[in-house]
């Protein structure tokens, strides 16, 4: 039986990386570039995995370019031993700034801007910079980043590269519905949408940016992953026969145990002895190994081997085999083409971007028995693996070498800079929260904001504290309005539950003529038509409202006895005369409110108002408000929250007199009339002359 050897590393002898010869005063794109490599694996993971030379080669291609390169690591490594591994790559040592003091996540992210002010030697000198992702889950870092260097007025450029859609790979990994997927879509939604350039590895992931996060197809820049092999190709004769190749992440999704069974079926029906050769370490080694032993098929685990070891494996394999259900731009793919390695890839996403069946490789459906009928003949036929071979290295090498692609990149961050200076620094990122909020109990997820706020808010000073909180109440208010709104179908539970309804209802009686002005949704207006039986018109400026209007008169049964009006009760006189104006929550919103009860008077010949508006007085917490400089409204859209005084003064001013007043749920409800016989006089203007200049803000 032919036994699975396995070894955990491969310490090949790393080369000296081949790249076009720099000009000798390279053109400056910025002074400071600061690269955010992804979360959990960023430089110490491509460290481990032996891609750190590929990595950063255009890096070393392109560093002469910036005055200062800045590294953003999570990784709780040292930070000087994470420096100096970058250096014996790209030659100079790195600004990096990680968590060697492992602080929490949120913790880190929110001391990483002032780390970076104090890190860079004379910040205030900094005129120029450009942050770029490495994948877009690297986005709460890179935005955080951006928004400190704008406003410390840093003209920088956002670059948000990914070499696959990120969220596409979460929602094939978990499923679409996942928190995980959900999460992701989110982070790379808010990420595209702030950048000033959006880089992708292929046109069809730049067009799933563009309709999934709206982004502008002039912000979207193609870019595809290079390859760095300038090495003279091999021909068939100096390769090792019959051995076949992986390179890549040991994981489901990379469907490697096709390869081994593609091997075995080769083995039994071509007589043939196929070796397998898996480079990449992770979580399906082990199940391989068994499955390899089981089928009797020769398979090799190399772990993670230098990205100069890579090189030489591709250059010396048979064949390449590519059999993952999805990829980005597969570097390992193009790397094995550029090495004049013939491929054979399964048809899946990102594969058949970047194979040409026939011509510089082989697409094939993923299942063995096509693989195997298409690679056992390929095994024995020499010529044939030349001519794919050569095809691949000569076209991948001339659109996907370093130098091409670095020009695509500086040209992309120049685009980036221009851009992001018409940038002024925008808002705070939203604070982020874990999609399992969603599935949780409303006491668990009570339980999970409170401690989020008051884990923030105790951190303030008591001043700034108070004026937080007290900020925040008004649109938690609104929130539960609006969740109330919707739970309710549509209908507020404060018309149900207040009982407003009724101190305009039993102020009416089937002879009035009533104008609703601001009807909104027609609740009010519904019942006074119900309940009296009087004809009342609606005006309102919104045509939505209107419309759900119409059908809640509909389900009243009472839409033949009122008539909607779509225009603005400021500026349009509806026609008609009225015997009674109603104003539910609406005089608040409104200036110039006692000329405008005036000119109503005099339109429609009303002889009373029955008016509800919101009280100052509701809570001790508005005059506090007003104390700690915090907007007390309930409703920003308010141009005054009247006290007692403020009420009398403006019927007074308009000509009118109080006839009753309520004080009930933080409101007024009263009613204003026209005094008993009394005409339009001069008297009237005075007194309208002398309110505004008592009251010049009302």
């Amino acid at each position: 039986s032919r036994r699975c050897s396995c070894t955990t590393t491969d310490h090949a002898e790393s080369a000296e990386l081949m790249t076009a010869p720099e000009a000798s005063e390279p053109a400056k794109i910025a002074d400071v570039l600061v690269l955010v490599p992804s979360p959990g694996s960023g430089i110490v993971g491509w460290a481990e995995l032996g891609t750190i030379e590929r990595e950063l080669a255009i890096y070393k291609h392109l560093h002469r370019q910036f005055g200062t390169m800045v590294v953003v690591s999570e990784s709780d490594s040292d930070e000087t031993r994470v420096a100096e591994e970058i250096a014996e790559h790209l030659g100079d040592e790195p600004i990096v700034l990680g968590n060697p003091e492992r602080l929490e996540r949120s913790a880190w992210l929110a001391a990483l801007p002032e780390r970076l002010v104090e890190a860079v030697a004379d910040f205030d000198k900094i005129e120029t910079a450009v942050v770029k992702t490495d994948q877009h889950l690297a986005s709460e870092a890179a935005l955080s980043v951006t928004e400190t260097l704008r406003r410390r007025g840093v003209r920088t450029g956002l670059v948000a590269r990914g070499g696959y859609l990120w969220s596409r790979f979460e929602a094939e990994i978990h499923g679409p519905d996942t928190r995980v997927a959900i999460e992701a879509a989110d982070r790379e939604r808010e990420l595209c949408q702030a950048a000033d350039v959006v880089v992708g590895s292929t046109q069809g992931m730049l067009d799933d940016i563009a309709w999934r996060y709206s982004v502008r197809r002039d912000r979207l820049r193609l870019i595809p992953n290079y390859v760095t092999d300038t090495s003279e190709r091999i021909g068939p004769e100096g390769r090792l026969p019959r051995t076949l190749l992986a390179v890549g992440q040991l994981a489901e999704r990379k469907r490697l145990d096709l390869i081994v069974r593609t091997a075995a079926r080769i083995n039994r029906e071509w007589n043939d002895a196929v070796d397998v050769v898996f480079i990449g370490v992770g979580p399906e080694a082990d199940r391989l190994a068994k499955l390899a032993s089981q089928l009797d098929v020769s398979l090799t685990l190399r772990g993670a081997v230098s990205h100069a070891g890579v090189l030489e494996a591709m250059r010396s394999c048979t064949v390449f085999v590519q059999a993952s259900s999805l990829e980005g731009h597969p570097k390992s793919v193009i790397e094995a083409m550029a090495a004049g390695c013939p491929v054979v890839v399964a048809a899946s996403p990102g594969l058949g971007d970047v194979v040409r069946h026939g011509v510089n490789g082989l697409r094939l459906d993923p299942n063995v028995e096509t693989f195997a009928d298409a690679i056992g003949p390929l095994l024995a036929d020499a010529a044939w693996r030349d001519a794919m071979g050569a095809a691949a290295m000569a076209n991948t090498r001339s659109s996907l070498g370093l130098s091409r692609i670095a020009e695509l990149e500086t040209e992309a961050w120049r685009d980036a800079i221009e851009i992001g200076q018409q940038q002024s620094a925008s808002p705070l990122p939203p604070v982020r929260w874990s999609a399992e909020l969603l599935q949780a109990d409303t006491t668990s997820a009570v339980d999970a904001w409170r401690n989020s706020l008051h884990g923030f808010a105790k951190r303030l000073d008591a001043g700034e504290r108070a004026r937080l909180l007290a900020s925040l109440e008004p649109w938690v208010v609104s929130m539960m309005g609006e969740a109330a709104r919707d739970a309710q179908g549509g209908l507020h539970p404060k018309h149900r539950l207040t009982g407003y309804h009724d101190f305009f209802a039993e102020r009416l009686t089937a002879d009035d003529r009533v104008l609703d002005l601001g009807c909104g949704v027609c609740a009010l207006a519904a019942t006074i038509a119900a309940e009296t039986g009087a004809h009342v018109t609606g005006i309102d400026l919104d045509p939505a409202e209107l419309a759900t209007a119409r059908k809640v008169l509909d389900r009243a049964g009472v839409s033949d006895r009122v008539t909607l009006i779509e225009s603005d009760i400021t500026a349009t006189r509806a026609e008609g005369t009225f015997s009674a104006i109603v104003l539910s929550n609406v005089l608040e919103h409104l200036r110039d409110r006692p000329e405008l009860l005036a000119k109503w008077r005099e339109w429609y010949g009303c002889d009373r108002f029955l008016i509800r508006v919101p009280a100052y007085d509701r809570d001790w917490t508005v005059p506090w408000k007003d104390e700690l400089g915090v907007d007390p409204r309930l409703d920003h859209t308010h141009e005054i929250e009247y006290r007692i005084e403020d009420v009398h003064a403006e019927v007074e001013a308009a000509g009118l007199e109080l006839s009753e007043l309520i004080v009930r749920w933080g409101e007024y409800w009263f009613v204003a009339q026209v005094p008993a016989a009394e005409e339009a006089t001069q008297h009237d203007a005075d007194r309208m002359r002398a309110f505004r200049q008592v009251r010049p803000s009302a």
